[in-house]
């Protein structure tokens, strides 16, 4: 099975001809010896087409195989009906897959019971005996079914398995340390000396990438794949998943990797990797997500959900339904995210200890907080949990979906507990965009603890590098908090007007609340109340029922009060502290909404209800 699908008799290779029956001997050897529903068969072998449809060619292809494999190997004994399926008869065969699967487990055993060398070694020979694509020349049309992508997850396993064992036994330093010595151009050259040493050298190279990966090294990652990359030729199976994982690394690095991406996109589609297609989208929308080009992100999502739409649920890997689920979230189809979440979650089963299982609990996270799900936070922390069981530390984005949790929940203490073991943790190994988006966070806690001086200017030196970032609306938002405070109508009109460019852009939803709320504060400091009971209501609709941000604070509220419009519009977003305060203010009760935005941690707040009269 592990490069091609071969059919052997006493050393007698076995023709199985046309373009579908290897598809299916491949399919009912992947699952041996358990049945295949009809319908998998059906959405297997003709992927465009309806299952029910193509219910009778898939049984007119099980009887042509029957008939190459009966004169041979007694073929109807094989391939038996059972269950609404056909199953494949796996006794007395030899069957690489099946010994694959025996070495990974006794490999996994011999770990738990501490004979690390003796697993080192059953683990390299499972990881050359996988080294070939499964299907061989048919991997780029099968690369997205889910027995193939277990293969994929479970050769992955080994790889990183091996690697950690060669770590600590002080073998796997040395191949690490070659790959910084290599840099991206030297290792073509190194890995042409001969096939043994090249296939040597390319695992060498894939359980550094591996490892790095694990452990937050996304720009250490991408070298170690580029190397590899550049001894792959074009026609390669591998190639588009490689360009793909490059993308990935690039785009957590440094925010790009959209050349790769595409590069990825145009491999799989000529190969009609439906689900390679899909996820080449879906790294694309992030990376138009990560620089506020939210029209662009939500084209790139529509064309991947489009795409999706003929693949049954069962199909699809945990990584694609996490990106999925993430991109829903941020593009304003945070309920379709909950959905898919909770779908693919009810497939799986418990949660595996992984990096893309902990994505998929995050995603959900974020995408309950912007419904308004009480269940938000446990998700998020859930994330964190996985995510360090797996890897023994965690990453900043799952931090970062924590901390914004906590801190719209109405928990401001917890939010900087957070941060406080983020930052270190990001700086010891995280990329400079970890850095950069906990730097916002920081001027955010700097603001909520009322230094307002600090606030400023961390959120200056923020807003100073125009590189297009996602949150660059939400630091606009705390300029103009900052401004309107000191009395600085004329630097809140400037941000107003920069958040007014972002909304024109196609910026992310968080514009739409930010520009409005921005524009009702500059006007009723101006006394000028044209449409400014339009812009508040246009504020309060973007809210919907999810929860009250936290970065709104009293200036909602007070709004609300000014111009005499009632608590009941708040009455649909989730019940928080937040909330609850801004009731208490527009209410009229500032002593109460005072002491609520202590409670919460947020100081500019708790003064502005004790200062002010609304």
């Amino acid at each position: 099975m592990f490069g091609g699908v071969a059919w052997e008799v006493d050393g007698t290779p076995v023709p199985v001809a046309g373009r579908r029956r290897p598809l299916l001997l491949g399919l009912l050897l992947l699952r041996a010896p358990a049945p295949v529903a009809l319908e998998r068969i059906a959405t297997a072998l003709w992927p465009d087409r309806q299952p029910a449809a193509m219910r009778p060619a898939a049984q007119v292809q099980i009887h042509r195989l029957r008939r190459v494999l009966a004169g041979v190997d007694d073929g109807p004994r094989r391939i038996r009906m059972e269950a609404g399926g056909y199953g494949l008869d796996v006794t007395d065969l030899d069957l690489d897959v099946l010994a694959f699967r025996r070495d990974l487990r006794e490999a996994r055993r011999l770990v738990g019971e501490g004979r690390a060398d003796v697993a080192a070694d059953l683990l390299r020979r499972v990881v050359d005996l996988s080294a070939g694509p499964v299907l061989g020349g048919a991997y780029p049309s099968v690369a997205g079914w889910p027995e193939v992508r277990d293969l994929t997850r479970g050769r992955q396993e080994a790889i990183d398995l091996l690697a950690r064992l060669d770590l600590a036994a002080g073998r796997a330093g040395g191949p690490c340390r070659q790959v910084r010595r290599l840099g991206v151009g030297p290792p073509a050259a190194g890995l042409s000396t001969g096939p043994a040493r090249a296939v040597a050298a390319r695992h060498a190279l894939l359980r550094a990438a591996d490892f790095a990966e694990r452990m937050g090294g996304h720009g250490q990652a991408y070298e170690c794949l580029r190397a590899v990359l550049a001894t792959t030729g074009p026609e390669e199976p591998d190639r588009p998943a490689l360009l793909l994982r490059l993308a990935e690394h690039r785009s957590r690095d440094t925010g790009t990797g959209a050349e790769e991406a595409r590069a990825a996109y145009r491999l799989f589609a000529d190969r009609g990797d439906r689900l390679g297609v899909v996820q080449a989208e879906l790294t694309i929308s992030r990376l138009f997500w990560y620089v506020r080009d939210g029209a662009a992100a939500t084209r790139a999502l529509t064309r991947a959900r489009r795409r999706l739409g003929v693949v049954p649920l069962a199909d699809w890997p945990v990584p694609m339904a996490a990106s999925l689920v993430g991109m829903l979230a941020v593009t304003g189809q945070a309920k379709d995210g909950v959905d898919v979440a909770e779908a693919v979650v009810r497939r799986a089963g418990p949660p595996s200890p992984d990096y893309e299982w902990a994505r998929l609990l995050g995603n959900r996270g974020l995408a309950r907080l912007y419904l308004g799900h009480p269940a938000a936070v446990r998700d998020c922390q859930a994330a964190v949990d996985v995510h360090r069981a797996s890897a023994g530390w965690i990453a900043s984005s799952f931090a970062v979906n924590l901390m914004d949790a906590t801190a719209t929940s109405g928990d401001l203490r917890g939010y900087r507990e957070v941060l406080e073991w983020a930052v270190p943790a990001a700086r010891a190994r995280g990329t400079a965009l970890d850095l950069r988006h906990l730097e916002a966070n920081l001027a955010w806690r700097d603001f909520w603890a009322g230094d307002l001086v600090a606030a400023d200017r961390r959120v200056r030196r923020w807003l100073a590098c125009e590189d297009g970032h996602f949150l660059t609306d939400r630091c606009l938002w705390l300029r103009g908090r900052l401004a309107l405070l000191s009395g600085d109508r004329r630097g809140a009109a400037g941000v107003l007007e920069r958040l007014a460019a972002s909304t024109s852009q196609g910026s992310l939803w968080s514009a739409a609340l930010y520009r409005p709320l921005l524009a009702a504060a500059v006007a009723r400091r101006r006394r000028s109340s044209a449409r400014l009971g339009h812009l508040v209501e246009e504020a309060v609709d973007v809210v919907g029922s999810g929860f009250v941000p936290a970065e709104v604070g009293v200036v909602l509220p007070a709004l609300l009060r000014s111009y005499g419009m009632p608590t009941s519009l708040l009455g649909a977003a989730a019940p928080t502290g937040w909330r609850e305060a801004a009731e208490a203010y527009v209410c009229g009760d500032r002593l109460r909404a005072a002491g609520l935005y202590r409670q919460i941690g947020s100081r500019p707040d708790e003064r502005w209800c004790r200062r002010h009269d609304g």
